[in-house]
């Protein structure tokens, strides 16, 4: 028995020597999903981000369950090229005698070492570069403060992470041995050269690509609001996901069949080895490249938002408020008070600040909050089914009701006329729209103002109204409420600039006076830069464990092809083709079957381009040039990422083809 346990030891120490190709990438891969699993755990438990961002908890809650169903299915994948690489070993011990118990337990010896290794790195590293994640986290959030005396070890946060690399292993194994006691010694042997099989009903598969696709990027392109934008990108994402899989299963595989069928163009040396080539590397990689597409996709997507948000979060957290402070009412008193109350009161407390000579700048508004129905240049109010037939295919919006006055005060122009109202726009496009028709067929010109007026913290799409008195906004109000004795809200607000910042607390003792609320734009900066800070976080983290999945899958992708070729390598050698030609097709089949994925997860982004904009709206983004300009620079640095990559790992593919056996 102990002969035996001893046996099994070295026979699974030597597998695993012998399969350093694949056994090292896998676990510097594992060491390195699961460290950033421990982070984020520890991150969410941290007591330095709970006292100061008690909201960023929930937020880098979201982040750990897509992280961790990220890393799970990532690792799960990857060792699948393992287990396929070790079958044949298994096949071979089985024939050399050992029973498929003995074969079973090298195969969870080998596990049980990978674990031990992997879980005690991946805590160590976890921990350590936590630290320097921890202050870039709290950096990202512009608190300058934390240290690394701040992240202390999270004992709760390595058992999570322990339990879900015990439970991932473990599936590992399960999968390992199941192919183990269902194959025999031969079929062992075999089952490491086979491919994915043959897919069965292609024409069918064909139909639900194109559709699944077409679906998904009519989605895309025609899904109007931020609101429905962040509900329907799920679905689109989803329809492409199923339209790339079955891309890689049936289509690429009809077009390299139509062009086989095309006998002046395949019966040439070149085209018939590419061709058949291709054909034969696309059957047995579809589901490989069809994942490694949608990594690269989503890297491309989620790298490219979180880039615009960052360079956004500047302009975001200054187009908060038009000046640093703001002089309010509670919600309660502004819902008692008409605003006819509200600005009397405030202009009373604006002349007793400006007779101290506290401020400057100072300027007040009034605005309304309501939703309305938009019909290319029409509004109407939002009804209630039943009540009176709803205009058909209407877009449900929110529109701020304020004053022509307020936004000159802000922007001064002197070419809106006077009997002009200023329509303006955070996402919507208004080039079309020259009047706005309203109450029984009313008409009124607009002029198209800027959509920086409307505030940031509205991340829905919104249209701003600038009306010419405050008859005329209360008027609107009551046509979008649909009821004339309705009761009417609007806020009316004061802001300015201090002449001195020590002024603040003689202010803020005098609004207290006054039953005002006094808000500061450096308390609402914060406030976004924890949100967007903490998403920006996950963002990166999420960024990091795709493009390390991605790695993984193209290096053991390449190795795995690599084992393949060689056999068909040294056939076509020995049947006297030149090497030259030989050379010259592998190279050209290498170079699509890499470069395809890339090509791809490109064409999904560029139709996503309109709907991913449209959800950045949520956090303030109303540029499409900032998120043109974002996405190309991570286009341009994925793009020289990748080509780097393929260097790497077109070395080892030609170095395994050349062995000789």
């Amino acid at each position: 028995m102990l002969k035996m346990s001893a046996v099994i030891r070295k026979s699974a120490i030597k597998s695993m020597k012998s399969n350093k190709a694949l056994f090292l990438p896998f676990s510097l891969a594992s060491i390195i999903l699961f460290a950033l699993e421990y982070i984020i755990l520890s991150l969410t438990s941290n007591q330095y981000i709970i006292d100061r961002s008690p909201a960023l908890g929930s937020i880098l809650m979201i982040g750990v369950f897509f992280a961790t169903l990220l890393i799970i299915i990532i690792v799960l994948y990857a060792s699948s090229f393992i287990r396929k690489k070790l079958t044949q070993e298994f096949g071979l011990y089985s024939i050399l005698g050992l029973e498929k118990k003995h074969v079973r337990r090298i195969s969870l010896t080998q596990f049980v070492i990978l674990l031990i290794i992997n879980a005690s790195f991946s805590i160590l590293i976890g921990y350590l570069t936590g630290n320097f994640l921890f202050v870039l986290l709290n950096r990202l959030m512009k608190d300058t403060g934390a240290g690394f005396m701040d992240y202390p070890f999270d004992s709760s946060a390595a058992i999570v992470t322990l339990i879900l690399m015990v439970a991932t292993y473990s599936i590992i194994y399960f999968l390992s041995a199941l192919k183990i006691q269902r194959l025999q010694s031969l079929d062992l042997m075999k089952d490491s050269r086979k491919g994915h099989g043959r897919v069965n009903n292609r024409w069918i598969i064909l139909v639900i690509c194109l559709v699944t696709l077409a679906a998904g990027y009519y989605i895309a392109l025609t899904t109007k609001g931020v609101l429905d934008s962040l509900s329907m990108i799920f679905i689109a994402i989803f329809l492409v996901m199923i339209g790339t899989y079955t891309f890689f299963m049936a289509f690429l595989v009809f077009v390299l069949k139509m062009m086989q069928k095309n006998k002046p163009y395949y019966y040439q040396p070149t085209h018939f080895l590419s061709t058949s080539g291709m054909l034969q590397r696309i059957s047995k990689n579809a589901t490989s490249l069809a994942s490694i597409t949608i990594l690269a996709s989503g890297i491309l997507m989620v790298l490219g938002m979180t880039l615009t948000t960052y360079r956004n979060m500047e302009n975001a957290a200054e187009g908060s408020m038009p000046r640093e402070y703001e002089v309010s009412f509670a919600p309660s008193q502004a819902y008692e008070k008409t605003t006819e109350e509200q600005l009397d009161l405030l202009q009373k407390f604006q002349s007793e600040l400006q007779s101290t000579d506290l401020i400057s700048n100072d300027l007040i508004e009034t605005n309304a909050l309501e939703t309305v129905l938009i019909k290319e240049d029409h509004i109407y109010p939002l009804l209630e089914l039943g009540q009176k037939q709803k205009v058909e295919q209407g877009e449900n919006s929110f529109v701020v009701l304020g004053l022509k006055a307020d936004y000159l005060a802000r922007y001064p122009d002197d070419s809106i006329q006077e009997d002009q109202w200023v329509l303006a726009s955070n996402l919507k496009d208004l080039s079309h729209w020259k009047k706005i028709y309203w109450k029984e067929g009313k008409a009124r010109s607009v002029y198209i103002g800027k959509g920086e007026i409307i505030p940031p913290i509205i991340g829905v799409d919104a249209l701003y109204l600038g009306l010419n008195s405050l008859e005329e906004l209360q008027a609107m109000q009551r046509y979008l409420l649909d009821n004339p004795e309705a009761k009417l809200s609007t806020v009316s607000s004061l802001y300015f600039d201090l002449k001195e910042v020590q002024f603040e607390n003689t202010v803020q003792k005098l609004a207290d006076k006054r039953g005002f609320i006094i808000e500061s734009k450096a308390i609402k900066k914060e406030s976004l830069y924890q949100l967007n800070g903490g998403l920006l976080f996950i963002g990166l983290i999420v960024s990091s464990v795709l493009i390390i999945g991605m790695i993984l899958m193209l290096y053991f992708k390449q190795v795995s092809e690599g084992h393949e070729d060689k056999k068909n390598y040294q056939i076509m050698k020995q049947v006297g083709l030149p090497i030259k030609l030989i050379k010259k097709t592998i190279r050209s089949q290498v170079l699509w079957v890499f470069f395809l994925p890339l090509i791809f997860a490109l064409i999904h982004n560029l139709f996503a381009s309109q709907i991913i904009f449209k959800v950045l709206g949520l956090l303030g983004v109303n540029n499409f040039n900032d998120y043109l300009i974002s996405f190309t620079i991570v286009v341009l640095g994925f793009v020289l990422f990748y080509l780097i990559f393929y260097q790497l790992t077109s070395q080892a593919y030609y170095r395994i083809i050349n062995q000789e056996d």
